[in-house]
């Protein structure tokens, strides 16, 4: 045994391995006449016998106390303690990562007397590229710095725009100043607020109002015609006049809109009640002083009123129509107006008979007769009158149009008829 272990009673630090090999050599010495033990690898957790072996030798018995008792992860294999799952304290990384974006945000605001475009472009791009490890918090600052801005990254907007909450993508896109390409981006992504938020922009172009429309969002489209900031294009009109006939909410939305052709507005008269149709007819066809001027151009100068000794065929139409004999009715009012038939199926058939006041109005139907002949349509059981509209209401509508009003509205309805028709046989 070593000076060291007899002096201390401990192995000399880094000695434990030559008293090991002083306690097994003293046991093969000691063993080698009465039975040799079989040689082992040094060094391993197999030096350690276990338990329940029994000793071949005083010597060995010696050596496994010992191993024992200095026994180390060394030359030992202990139990494994149970794993800790440890988790991760608060890292100065995200501190890192939102201190850097606060200075690039600073960068990025700069006016022009501190920092050029293309450095704020620079530090825009940065900050898109680390957008999705920044908290929420930093994301409400940036839509704040945008919508304060004259004139937003596109990048970044877009990116913010697919990232953050609805309510914060809205008040981006309401409030930012974002040119059209950016706009149109927008319209592309699969968020279904979008097309709506980009219709209540303040300022809108014709080109954006036209991408929305586009979209037959019938929210966004209505957003749109309440917009009094956006402009639409007349080439515009057709596309929401479609919209407008499958969805009904729109309809007096389209008919009040200050920019609808006429001919828009006289093809969405027939899906108005009697409210929106007066108001169409008041405000589309206010009779300016063209209006007749270009009637006649269109007419060719006919007149449109039923020569007076050709009156009674007008009323016998009229009391036609309150038997229910449409199909002979359509026969007379044909012969006096030379509308296309199918136009006055649906005039002499609508069900709230103000397309029937207005033809009496253009033919000439005498004043003193129509109030007769309103109470005869309205109470007859086989009317057309279908919606059972007040009487006092039809007469102040026709009292109310200006013939030209009534020429304008039948002329629109007309040539819209054959135009159906021609393109039918096509």
């Amino acid at each position: 045994m070593s000076d060291h272990a007899k002096d201390t009673g401990s192995p000399a630090p880094g000695g434990l391995d030559r008293l090991l090999d002083d306690i097994r050599k003293l046991s093969e010495d000691l063993g080698a006449a009465a039975s040799p033990a079989p040689s082992r690898p040094r060094g391993t957790a197999h030096d350690v016998p276990a338990p329940a072996a029994v000793p071949s030798s005083p010597a060995a018995h010696m050596h496994d106390m010992v191993a024992r008792a200095f026994a180390t992860p060394e030359h030992a294999a202990p139990e494994e303690p149970p794993r800790v799952e440890e988790t991760p304290p608060p890292t100065a990384e995200k501190a890192d990562v939102r201190a850097v974006a606060e200075r690039l945000l600073v960068i990025m605001s700069r006016p022009d007397s501190e920092a050029t475009a293309q450095e704020r472009a620079l530090a825009a791009d940065l900050l898109c590229a680390m957008l999705e490890k920044l908290p929420c918090g930093f994301h409400r600052l940036l839509v704040d710095r945008l919508c304060m801005g004259s004139a937003a990254h596109p990048a970044l907007a877009v990116r913010l725009a697919e990232l953050v909450s609805d309510d914060l993508a809205e008040r981006l896109i309401m409030e930012a100043a974002l040119p059209d390409p950016v706009l149109l981006r927008l319209l592309r992504l699969k968020r279904p607020f979008i097309a709506t938020a980009i219709a209540r922009r303040a300022d809108l172009s014709a080109v954006i109002a036209a991408a929305v429309a586009m979209t037959g969002d019938a929210a966004a489209i209505g957003a749109l015609l309440r917009n009094r900031g956006a402009r639409l294009g007349p080439d515009l009109f057709p596309s929401l006049l479609r919209v407008a006939e499958e969805h009904p909410p729109l309809r007096p939305l389209l008919a009040s809109h200050a920019d609808l052709p006429p001919k828009q507005a006289m093809a969405l008269f027939w899906h108005l009640d009697a409210a929106g149709r007066r108001l169409l007819l008041k405000r589309i066809c206010g009779g300016g002083r063209s209006l007749k001027e270009l009637l006649d151009i269109a007419t060719n100068g006919r007149p449109a009123a039923v020569p007076r000794e050709r009156l009674h065929e007008l009323e016998g139409a009229i009391g036609a129509l309150a038997l229910g004999d449409v199909e002979g009715a359509i026969g007379q009012l044909r012969t006096l107006s030379g509308l296309d038939e199918a136009l006055l199926r649906r005039i002499a058939t609508d069900g709230g008979g103000e397309p029937l006041i207005i033809l009496m109005k253009v033919l000439g139907y005498p004043r003193a007769l129509l109030p007769a002949a309103i109470a005869r349509l309205a109470s007859s059981p086989a009317s057309p009158f279908t919606r059972r509209p007040d009487p006092p209401d039809l007469q102040a509508l026709f009292d109310a149009l200006a013939n030209d009003t009534a020429r304008l509205a039948v002329l629109y309805w007309d040539s819209e008829t054959r135009s159906q028709k021609s393109e039918a046989r096509r």
